[in-house]
């Protein structure tokens, strides 16, 4: 909602019951505070919810993050 002025974010709010809430972009959409995503981790998806932990990993590394389960191939090393 970064493109309405804060009066107009107070105007839809007490209208419209409209609460701005903070999003992020990730691989295959957006998630907010508290959404649970797929975290392509090094050593395998984990599953994680978006809190204080994932914010500035989820804004710098938005690829590392996905909301479908992805698909994992195992790669076995000597």
């Amino acid at each position: 909602m970064s493109n309405f002025t804060p009066e107009q974010l107070q105007e839809l709010e007490a209208r419209y019951g409209l609460v701005p809430s903070l999003t992020f972009p990730v691989r295959d959409g957006v998630v907010q505070e508290g959404d649970t995503v797929w975290w392509r981790a090094e050593d395998g998806p984990e599953q994680v919810r978006v809190d204080n932990t994932h914010f500035k990993n989820i804004k710098l590394f938005p690829d590392a993050y996905q909301i479908k389960e992805p698909r994992v191939k195992i790669i076995y090393e000597d």
